[in-house]
């Protein structure tokens, strides 16, 4: 369900306006960006070609699947880019498939490891039946067209004192107050504004400050003597968010996965580059 642009917005802006402080509530409402959460209960089932959540990759074959460790990675999600019309940047056309592997704990940037994928396929074909359905542990999702806010450590504060009072009143903006407008808080995203502590571990992986292992070289990163830092915020201007999830399910609770790709490979199509980043809360 697509609300029109102008609503949801206005009701955002006048609710980020009579929350916080004037510059603040400016900064944030110029720089609003479009979003598609996906709300699933678990209780509609996915026909061909949906948007859905687990189950098997629709319209490829087994032998396109993934491998990690001599095992194909599971599908986390399937995404049918028409639901991404309201993103300007993003396919609207074709298949998102993000996989993962679920035998092992995710490293902090998994696809250092091979342990997550995403393929993207431009076109469908409708008579090819490749998935099985119905499906065991796969649901529909549906889309719904929202905004999502920068927080009080984004990059548009630069040069700015966010005031004390608006850090935890943007909080409550994020998780509560433009839930419910909405009607409802997804916890599966693509595009809008990803998490913080997920942009700056996209940076520094952008930059080389990841080892072998996948994890994040802090010394590395400490002795570039905010080198590293000042490149990093450089690089989270030109990332976009291609899906966002809490890992609720396929043996990982309490987790959240975020994929964040270059804007220029976006634009290319080109999915085989993208960064992950796994956070266990």
């Amino acid at each position: 369900m697509f609300w029109g642009k102008k609503s949801i917005e206005d009701k955002i802006k006048a609710k980020v306006k009579a929350t916080l402080s004037k510059k603040v509530a400016e900064l944030i409402n110029n720089n609003l960006a479009v979003c598609i959460e996906f709300d699933g209960d678990g209780k509609i089932e996915a026909s061909l070609g949906d948007t859905k959540y687990g189950g098997s990759p629709h319209f490829i074959t087994a032998d396109k699947v993934p491998v990690y460790e001599n095992r194909p990675l599971k599908l986390l999600a399937q995404i049918n880019c028409k639901d991404l019309s309201p993103l300007e940047n993003f396919p609207h056309e074709g298949m998102l498939y993000v996989f993962m592997d679920v035998e092992e704990e995710p490293t902090a940037f998994p696809e250092k490891r091979g342990q997550f994928k995403v393929l993207y396929i431009p076109m469908i074909d409708l008579s090819d039946t490749a998935g099985s359905l119905p499906e065991k542990d796969a649901y529909k999702l549906i889309p719904i067209q929202t905004y999502s806010i920068h927080e009080n450590q984004s990059y548009i504060f630069d040069g700015i004192d966010v005031p004390e009072e608006d850090v935890y009143k943007i909080i409550d903006l994020q998780y509560g107050l433009i839930a419910e407008i909405v009607g409802q808080f997804g916890s599966q995203t693509i595009g809008g504004v990803p998490d913080m502590q997920a942009l700056w571990g996209w940076a520094y992986q952008h930059l080389g400050y990841v080892d072998a292992d996948g994890v994040l070289d802090w010394k590395r990163v400490e002795a570039s003597e905010g080198e590293a830092a000042n490149k990093a915020e450089q690089i989270l201007k030109d990332f976009e968010l291609v899906y966002t999830t809490i890992l609720d399910s396929h043996g990982h609770t309490d987790s959240w996965i975020h994929i964040g790709i270059h804007k220029e490979d976006l634009n290319n199509r080109n999915f085989s580059n993208v960064y992950a980043t796994f956070v266990s809360t």
